[in-house]
């Protein structure tokens, strides 16, 4: 509340500053995270239909695009990714709104397009991690495809690319799934097994023992 209430203080006093419209975008994620969630739809959406505040649409458009994502508004979340990709290429915002429209279509469930965004997405000059993330959600795709062995070949590649261990293990993960697609089950068996292993206690460790319950169950009917 004493965020808002600051910010909102600042524009009364100050409406022709220079650092208004910053202090309007978080005027709007403080209503955001009050709950006033309408509000802050309102403000951002009229902060895009003034000129003056132009050099600030990319962040705005990011930041509504975040507020639908977290309601689980999946195609509004997209259009304002889709428009600031559009409009603003140029901007800082555009890397990271050209991944999240590919993540998006992932959560969502939509993998052609998730993998469509994410290879028009390799071919721009954009940061290195960003690219690896992305071959990451293209081999994920392909394995939700059922197109098992072009993801092994996606894999086997980057994960000897990928120079960042905290991501090494869910490169693994999918591999492993890959694997029980294929019907490669003692192989899948050990990759779930050290993923459990080597991650206590973490999500991935969670997530390998679930999907080695799965292939028990639905691939080898080991019910035991």
């Amino acid at each position: 509340m004493l965020s808002k209430e600051q910010f909102e203080n600042f524009l009364k006093k100050y409406p022709d500053n220079e650092l208004c419209p910053e202090a309007i975008l978080y005027s709007a994620k403080s209503d955001f995270f009050l709950g006033n969630k309408q509000e802050a739809y309102t403000k951002l959406a009229e902060f895009l239909l003034n000129d003056k505040m132009k050099k600030f649409h990319p962040k705005a458009y990011l930041t509504l695009s975040e507020y639908y994502f977290h309601d689980k508004l999946y195609n509004s979340a997209e259009k304002y990714l889709q428009d600031l990709i559009d409009k603003y290429p140029n901007s800082d915002e555009y890397e990271e709104a050209f991944f999240r429209l590919g993540e998006i279509y992932n959560i969502a469930k939509d993998y052609e397009k998730s993998s469509q965004e994410f290879s028009k997405f390799l071919k721009h000059g954009f940061s290195r991690n960003r690219k690896l993330d992305a071959r990451y959600y293209i081999a994920f795709n392909n394995v939700m495809f059922g197109r098992a062995e072009l993801a092994i070949k996606q894999i086997k590649k980057l994960l000897k690319d990928e120079y960042r261990e905290s991501k090494i293990s869910r490169i693994k993960l999918i591999e492993a799934r890959a694997n029980v697609i294929l019907g490669h089950y003692k192989t899948a068996e050990t990759e779930f097994e050290n993923l459990i292993k080597d991650n206590h206690r973490k999500k991935i460790a969670a997530n390998a023992s679930y999907f080695l319950g799965n292939m028990y169950f639905k691939n080898l009917h080991d019910y035991e």
